[in-house]
């Protein structure tokens, strides 16, 4: 009797979003689901945005209210 491949959980998620001003209802969904998924213990969930540049903003999914009106898209600033 064999033993078949233990399965491994996927527990890393990573969200990335185009912020440029055509994607801004995505924008909003995604960081809405990006702070859903974080709120899930099992799971180590990642939001980052790009546009011209990439930013980092895991540390905000903990406040989805704040992350949204935080953003100005079309050449988007967060304010940190």
């Amino acid at each position: 009797m064999g033993y078949g491949r233990k399965r491994s959980a996927l527990r890393d998620v990573i969200i990335a979003l185009d912020s440029s001003g055509s994607m801004a209802t995505s924008v909003v969904y995604g960081s809405i689901y990006a702070s859903v998924m974080a709120s899930i213990p099992a799971l180590a969930t990642k939001l980052v945005m790009f546009d011209t540049s990439v930013v980092d903003l895991t540390d905000q999914l903990d406040d989805p209210v704040e992350l949204i009106f935080g953003l100005k898209l079309a050449g988007w600033r967060h304010k940190y």
